[in-house]
């Protein structure tokens, strides 16, 4: 049971843009009481029916490794929003991001590419969207004060990263500036 959670570790180290933004859907998608399970790299949310502990059990599911599991997809996230703003900034194009629209917009097959700044939106909107289902999690394990307080922790970090990002992402006009 243990090599279970040891595999899941490991595959949630290099995670894509596409499963990062699948696993931060998924977490806004929590309701109360909805408990979390982690197949892959992915996250699931474990159906409540009566066999849903001894399923737990078995397959050494708990709040802890879901935990971990959440911070490990929480801190690629936050990787992955550094390496398309460090392309952005450096002018360069990393292996994972190679969508900087600014400096390829004459090479036609990347047209249509999702650039730097539309990344940098969709991943804050859907950290926004997860910090709703984090805070169901938290009304799940409302008798844990360790839980609570580690999802404590994880939101106030999305909620610092998402601030700084619609701080960067916003335009600013000076009127005084504009020619007449």
């Amino acid at each position: 049971m243990e090599n279970k959670n040891i595999e899941n570790e490991i595959k949630l180290e290099n995670l894509t843009t596409e499963t990062i933004l699948t696993n931060l859907k998924i977490l806004s998608n929590i309701k109360p009481t909805d408990k979390l399970t982690q197949n892959g790299d992915l996250l699931m949310i474990d159906p409540t029916d009566f066999t849903q502990c001894v399923k737990r059990w078995w397959n050494n599911n708990s709040r802890i490794h879901t935990m971990d599991a959440i911070e490990r997809i929480i801190d690629q996230t936050f990787i992955t929003i550094d390496k398309i703003y460090n392309s952005e900034i450096q002018n360069t194009v990393d292996i994972n991001v190679d969508n900087n629209y600014y400096y390829k917009r004459v090479v036609p097959e990347n047209y249509f590419k999702t650039d730097n700044s539309q990344q940098l939106q969709i991943l804050s909107s859907e950290l926004v969207n997860a910090v709703k289902g984090l805070q169901n999690l938290k009304l799940t394990y409302v008798e844990d004060i360790s839980i609570c307080s580690k999802i404590d922790i994880i939101i106030d970090k999305i909620t610092i990263r998402t601030s700084k990002i619609n701080k960067l992402l916003t335009i600013q006009t000076y009127p005084k500036n504009i020619p007449k």
